[in-house]
């Protein structure tokens, strides 16, 4: 599965550092998305219907469908 543009992909690398960097400081997030998330996550934030239909027309809905679908085929429940 390839994620739409809008969301972004960050190589294994990067999220590994991320990881040692938020344990090391203790920190309860760290966003490493290439593009600027922050924005976006806000407008969501303050707009959540605009927010889905954003998701929806850049793709974003499908592919978390496909994340899921592809979760629920993987699980032994």
């Amino acid at each position: 599965m390839v994620a739409p543009a809008l969301l972004g992909t960050s190589r294994p690398e990067k999220v590994a550092a991320a990881i040692i960097k938020a344990i090391e400081d203790d920190l309860p997030e760290i966003i490493i998305n290439p593009l600027p998330v922050r924005p976006l996550l806000a407008f969501i934030a303050m707009f959540p219907r605009m927010g889905e239909w954003v998701s929806d027309k850049t793709g974003g809905n499908e592919f978390f469908r496909k994340v899921v679908a592809s979760m629920k085929s993987k699980s032994t429940l």
